[in-house]
């Protein structure tokens, strides 16, 4: 009788091959075989997590799975921006109304960041995102400038780390754009290799 190591085991082996992708198959029905001849349970068990996290692996890093999770996590991203920025918007329009404006451009300018990605693509986005940087890299620095009355002392904290914020995220956008269109050239050079 099993106990519930090697069950385990077992069950996490296949859940490993079934995650695989199917150009790896010699690799998966390696790890069944290699399942079947661990003895100890408790080996076996360690076995089978170090094949799921093998086969994650795989999968997580295959560069279709990147562009898919980039293609729907960066819309979704900064849709949440958007909306976070406009509740914030919001709660600060009575109490703090330059504080309102800010988070209120910035809710529309994620906001136009998604309508562009959803109507004109990454690239569009990624172009857009290029234009922003020196925008937000311009307003940080005038965040530092001693005596810009931009800013009540206690907002100008704020302010600068929303500038700092909008440098990485804007930034970082052209970045992976240049990550996927590299791989897709590499993908269709290798698509075109194996025609006949």
């Amino acid at each position: 009788m099993t106990n519930w190591q090697r069950r385990t085991a077992l069950a996490l082996v296949e859940a490993s091959v079934a995650f695989m992708p199917k150009e790896n198959k010699e690799w998966a029905d390696a790890m069944r075989a290699e399942i079947e001849a661990v003895q100890d349970n408790g080996e076996a068990l360690e076995f089978a997590l170090g094949c799921l996290w093998s086969s994650a692996k795989v999968r997580v890093f295959r560069i279709k799975f990147v562009a898919d999770v980039v293609h729907v996590g960066v819309p979704a991203g900064l849709s949440a921006l958007a909306l976070l920025a406009a509740y914030l918007s919001g709660r600060h329009v009575e109490a703090a109304p330059e504080t309102a404006t800010v988070f209120g451009v910035s809710s529309g300018i994620f906001a136009m960041a998604v309508a562009l990605f959803l109507t004109n693509g990454f690239s569009a986005l990624a172009r857009l995102a290029g234009a922003l940087v020196p925008i937000y890299l311009a307003l940080l620095a005038l965040t530092f400038l001693y005596g810009t009355p931009i800013a009540a002392p206690e907002a100008l904290s704020l302010y600068r780390a929303l500038a700092l914020e909008g440098v990485v995220i804007w930034s970082m956008l052209p970045l992976i754009n240049v990550f996927l269109a590299r791989n897709s050239a590499k993908t269709a050079q290798h698509e075109r290799e194996l025609r006949p």
